[in-house]
């Protein structure tokens, strides 16, 4: 294993400093029963103070969403999303609910998890690196999502990746991730430890994009070929690392697989430390 050269650390640097380097100036913060949890564009800020009133008020430089309680709170944000889902204002409906937390890991209500990101609110994902080492290289499963996928279809992505469903824990969203996306058996996984975490936010078509990403890193055997289950990657291509990082330069892959991706490039000695790549988080409100 060689460290990667200077030239090879820009190519990543480069790539975030693209794609991440946005101004969070249009964000509103987003109150919820006078917690703050989540952030608005202008878009959407309109949208809450047309059809939530009279629950949205201003509060703090932000809006507050007041119910009275997280249970309403919950009903009451779930069928306002429904509604702009299905007048066209927002798309990428899932069926799906991810939980709501506040600051001290107290889960609040469940939502839809395609309102996420309209209403800038923090989601968790985790991201397994799988790789192989062969004469003394290290190569990586990489997935291609599936055309069909709400979000970044057809870009390459780590071995698996997705987000943490209401009333899953981390390691059990791992398990169930780690099997649906690439077959990989409980017994590879359950010993596994969390390798890194680290906070992805960007703005996107659908507003903000704020998810913790819990990443972890397994070695595989070389004669194991992972394959879907859940028919969300479309094709599992083993890559050495000069192939993905010409990808990571082309833009093929998708921003948070390559924040995963290099922790795992720290833990296997390419970088010595991963680099600040997300500029201007709009955390300090």
């Amino acid at each position: 294993m060689t460290p990667f050269t200077l030239q090879q650390q820009q190519i990543i640097v480069q790539a975030f400093k693209q794609r991440l380097g946005n101004h969070f100036s249009v964000f509103t913060p987003l109150y919820i029963r006078q917690i703050h949890l989540g952030f608005v564009n202008t878009f959407f800020a309109h949208l809450i103070y047309r059809d939530l009133s009279p629950y949205a008020q201003e509060y703090q430089g932000g809006i507050n969403i007041l119910a009275d309680s997280w249970i309403q709170t919950g009903k009451l944000l779930e069928s306002t999303a429904k509604n702009w889902h299905t007048a066209g204002l927002y798309d990428g409906w899932r069926d799906e609910q991810f939980d709501v937390i506040d600051k001290q890991g107290n889960v609040l209500f469940a939502l839809e998890r395609s309102a996420f990101r309209p209403l800038g609110l923090l989601s968790h994902a985790i991201h397994i690196n799988g790789y192989i080492e062969k004469n003394g290289e290290h190569y990586f499963w990489i997935g291609k999502r599936s055309p069909h996928k709400p979000v970044d279809p057809n870009r390459l992505d780590n071995l698996t990746g997705g987000g943490v469903a209401s009333g899953e824990t981390i390691h059990s969203a791992m398990i169930r991730e780690g099997f649906e996306e690439a077959g990989l058996p409980e017994n590879l996984l359950k010993p596994l430890n969390e390798s890194a975490c680290c906070l992805s936010v960007r703005p996107v078509h659908r507003g903000l994009h704020r998810e913790y990403l819990h990443i972890y890193n397994v070695r595989l055997p070389e004669n194991f070929i992972p394959e879907n289950q859940d028919g969300e990657v479309s094709a599992l291509n083993l890559m050495p690392i000069p192939e993905i990082l010409s990808h990571i330069e082309n833009n093929q892959f998708m921003n948070d697989a390559v924040l995963a991706m290099v922790y795992a490039f720290v833990e296997l000695g390419y970088l010595s430390e991963a680099p600040l790549f997300i500029h201007g988080q709009p955390e300090k409100n």
